[in-house]
């Protein structure tokens, strides 16, 4: 046995000792992580024995194979991606009317991503649409909102994106939204979140798979958070890596072994 190899059981570990500091739930994404249904699935277990929630971003406003998976996988969320018009709201609204039933909407919740110049210029119009009434939240997602205004990623924790960011917040808290902050989160973002706990303007922060609930969690051990939160999704994704390397390899012998029998 591989000494160095990552278990199940490390895995797990890590993610009840999350549980216990405030995570609340594991994020997975059809769309930017384009990550494998069976991959899904594995992570659902762990988070069904534990007791965690799965929120989980589709390809886009209106990607019904990933909401039928969602429905498969008995998704706690569904997130839909770059909404920058109320109509692509509209689109999203409709996708899950015409593919879910009354008792299927009432056991998930929605939410968009807010990541984008034109979705903050449109987000009243958003916001109030009838669309919305559907809707748990809103995410706003820093890396893509910071690079629509011209700047690179790094910039996520300028005074000009947090400005706009507490402005997309405040909105949102108008309308009765829960609020989520993602996108290069990391120590130097401790500053900003708690301004925005102070003012009641947040309540949850994610890693790119990794759901902080920032009433749970408080700020006095936010920076061990975010690092042990970082830490579990490398060693996540070394798992997943050992785990299709090692059907790899076992593929690779086969086909050596079929060859030798035809030399």
């Amino acid at each position: 046995m591989d000494n160095n190899k990552i278990t199940l059981s490390e895995i797990t570990d890590q993610l009840l000792s999350l549980k216990d500091s405030g995570v609340v739930g594991i994020k997975q994404s059809f769309e930017d992580e384009g990550v494998i249904l069976e991959d899904v699935s594995r992570i659902k277990r762990l988070c069904d024995k534990l007791d965690l929630k799965l929120n989980v971003k589709i390809g886009g406003c209106e990607a019904i194979s990933d909401i039928n998976n969602c429905l498969l996988l008995e998704a706690s969320g569904i997130v839909a991606p770059m909404i920058e018009s109320e109509f692509a709201l509209e689109k999203f609204v409709e996708s899950i009317i015409a593919n879910t039933d009354d008792k299927d909407r009432s056991l998930i919740d929605f939410f968009i991503n807010i990541e984008s110049k034109t979705s903050i210029e449109n987000l009243d119009k958003i916001l109030s649409s009838p669309s919305s009434k559907l809707l748990k939240g809103i995410v706003v997602g820093r890396s893509d909102l910071t690079k629509s205004f011209g700047y690179g990623k790094q910039e996520v924790n300028s005074q000009e994106i947090c400005e706009i960011v507490e402005n997309t917040f405040r909105e949102a808290k108008a309308f009765n939204f829960t609020t989520t902050m993602g996108g290069n989160i990391g120590n130097s973002s401790r500053t900003f979140i708690e301004k925005m706990i102070n003012a009641d303007l947040i309540d949850k922060i994610e890693t790119r798979n990794v759901i902080v609930d920032l009433e749970k969690s408080g700020t006095e051990g936010m920076d061990e958070l975010i690092k042990s939160s970082l830490l579990f999704e490398s060693q996540w994704m070394r798992y997943k890596a050992q785990f299709y390397n090692d059907i790899g390899e076992s593929y690779i012998q086969r086909s050596k072994t079929i060859l030798d029998r035809i030399s």
